[in-house]
């Protein structure tokens, strides 16, 4: 057994060329907040952005409609009624009193709290006084131009206008429905950050999708898909998005969930890695890293569970600003997890380590160094080991990575590492562990 890891160690030295080790690195995520934090202030006001800006949002969206003469103000639908009260705070009267048949002086008579307390006097925000908080507060707005927004081209590119003015060319990310209306922007800003919304519900309306978003694409420019999330969309298949390049962003916000019975919370903990955004209500995403020690144990009867580090953007969380959850049993051999659940303030996310107990009887195990992110051609041939432990780092094991390793039984791999179809050329029954 000695001579056996004496020999590993060696290899590993000789073979330092036919490897490669990674790095920390650091991935962005937008979590885009809904018409403000409209749990606690009236949506798409500016007592909304201001909140959002204060609970640490970085990114808001919001819905931009026309008065009759002309003003962009921030609405999401084509009527006041939903969220315009008399001024005594009572309710208006049941017949839809459409944005665009009132001049902005007109709506000024109207306050706009959706009923909330607090609030008397607020009145509906303008495009521009919008865009000079966004300004103020370092936010990147997400400005939605709505499918029953009827614009015209002109309407448009006085918007892009407006926003360049404003000093926010570049801030920016314009999101619709209509893939004309992107398109509009694109012809007055060619560098504009685009997002072509969709619900989609199949592969068809996927393909769609990208080929919709795929036509906005120019050599200047960034488009990404913004997808209604439905419960398909938590464990859909982004491949085609991916092989085109294509960034996903989804809405995860509680009104569009809660009819499948699932939260906003519920959805952030089992996003698609692929994903790049959500537009939420409540949350911010965070994603949690977990290290494990040990991560390998060898059966002793006895259940094993490692000590467990929690870290969030590189600090480490204190007791009570996650939830850990185990996998059942944690005592016979086998591969097991443990995944950790923000619940620190707003934040949402989760993400699951694992670790394995070997059975006693296991002997010249090879556990590779944590680290390694690659292993080139005949990097351990011949190596005389019967478990190869692989860590989670790596992402390749190439042809004849371990060619002819003759007493090799098990190796233990993590589920995103590729291998070549010919890595474990000349072994006998090698059964691959995924973990």
């Amino acid at each position: 057994m000695k001579k056996s890891l004496c020999l590993l160690t060696a290899l590993l030295m000789v073979c330092f060329v036919h490897v490669a080790f990674a790095g920390s690195g650091n991935t962005s995520f937008r979590s885009v907040n809904h018409k403000g934090y409209n749990t606690k202030a009236p949506e798409n006001t500016l007592p909304a952005f201001e909140r959002s800006a204060e609970m640490g949002y970085r990114y808001v969206e919001t819905d931009i409609s026309f008065t009759k003469d002309g003003v962009p103000v921030l609405l999401h639908n084509p009527s006041i009624n939903v969220m315009a009260r008399n001024p005594d705070g009572s309710e208006l009267p049941p017949e839809d009193i459409m944005i665009d048949t009132l001049t902005y002086e007109e709506v000024l008579q109207y306050d706009f709290t959706k009923g909330m307390k607090g609030f008397e006097g607020t009145k509906i925000a303008r495009l521009d006084d919008f865009l000079d908080l966004c300004r103020a507060k370092s936010l990147h707005p997400y400005l939605e131009l709505k499918k029953n927004g009827d614009y015209k081209k002109d309407q448009i590119i006085d918007l892009v206008k407006l926003v360049r003015s404003k000093g926010m060319a570049g801030k920016v990310s314009w999101i619709s429905f209509e893939a004309e209306y992107l398109k509009w922007v694109s012809q007055e800003d060619p560098k504009a950050r685009l997002g072509y919304l969709n619900v989609v519900s199949d592969e068809e309306t996927m393909k769609e999708s990208v080929k919709a978003a795929k036509a906005l694409k120019t050599s200047k420019n960034e488009v990404f898909l913004d997808l209604a999330n439905k419960t398909e969309f938590v464990t859909y298949d982004y491949s085609l998005c991916e092989k085109e390049g294509l960034p996903v962003e989804i809405w995860v916000n509680d009104g569009l969930n809660a009819f499948m019975g699932i939260t906003e919370r519920d959805v952030l903990e089992t996003l698609d890695p692929y994903v790049t955004g959500a537009t939420v209500d409540k949350y911010i995403y965070g994603k949690p890293s977990i290290e494990l020690s040990p991560s390998v144990y060898t059966y002793n009867g006895e259940v094993r569970k490692p000590a467990v580090t929690v870290r969030l953007n590189g600090k480490e969380l204190k007791e009570g600003d996650c939830e850990l959850t185990w996998s059942e049993g944690c005592k016979d051999p086998g591969t097991y997890q443990v995944t950790a659940r923000l619940r620190k303030g707003i934040l949402a996310g989760a993400d699951t380590a694992k670790f394995i107990i070997m059975g006693a009887a296991d002997e010249g195990v090879l556990t590779l160094p944590a680290g390694l992110l690659l292993i080139e051609s005949e990097a351990f041939a011949g190596v005389n080991a019967e478990t190869v432990i692989v860590p989670k780092t790596c992402r390749w094991i190439g042809a004849d990575a371990f060619l002819n390793c003759h007493n090799l039984k098990t190796v233990y791999v993590y589920t995103a590492t590729v291998i070549d179809d010919d890595a474990f050329r000349g072994c006998d029954n090698v059964e691959l562990v995924r973990f």
